[in-house]
Order: C-alpha cells, then sequence, then structure tokens
C-alpha cells in the first residue's frame, strides 16, 4: 500500500487493519485461502482448485506455515481509527 492510501484497501475489500481489528480478524486471517474468491486461485499442499474450469488468476501454492506467518503479521496491525489491537 502506498502512502496515498496506507489503511485503504482494493475496491470493496477493508484493509488488512480494519480486518485484523475485527472482533473475528484473526479467525478471517487464519482461513483466508478458504474464504472468497481466494479458494479459486489459492492452494494449500493438500488442496485442489474447486473445479476443473480454467483459473481466474495465477495460482498461489501456499504452506501451512506461510499461512501462520501471515496470521503472526496480522497480529501486529493496529489501525490508527480504532482503540483497540487485534487479539
Amino acid at each position: 500500500m502506498g502512502k496515498f492510501n496506507k489503511f485503504g484497501g482494493i475496491g470493496s475489500t477493508p484493509s488488512f487493519q480494519l480486518l485484523a481489528s475485527l472482533r473475528d480478524g484473526v479467525e478471517r486471517f487464519q482461513s483466508f485461502y478458504a474464504r472468497r474468491p481466494h479458494p479459486s486461485f489459492i492452494f494449500l499442499p493438500d488442496q485442489q482448485p474447486p473445479t476443473k474450469l480454467p483459473l481466474n488468476a495465477p495460482p498461489i501454492q501456499l504452506t501451512y506455515e506461510q499461512v501462520d506467518d501471515i496470521v503472526g503479521f496480522a497480529k501486529t496491525l493496529k489501525d490508527p481509527r480504532l482503540a483497540e489491537p487485534p487479539q
């Protein structure tokens, strides 16, 4: 994110800071790969595309360790517009 929109998301999506600050923010980061639209192009080692149709984006293969790293990063985020950091 650039300084022009450093707390903004893309299009209709909220920022990482806002997502991390939600009551279920950590759970959202722990399961982001299973939440739309991510299952269409993000895969863990034991997952396959949900359909045989062509992917709508280049595939991204993640390990469970990388998901844990993303969750760890999310736990460090704080939206300056909100009072409490994620738990």
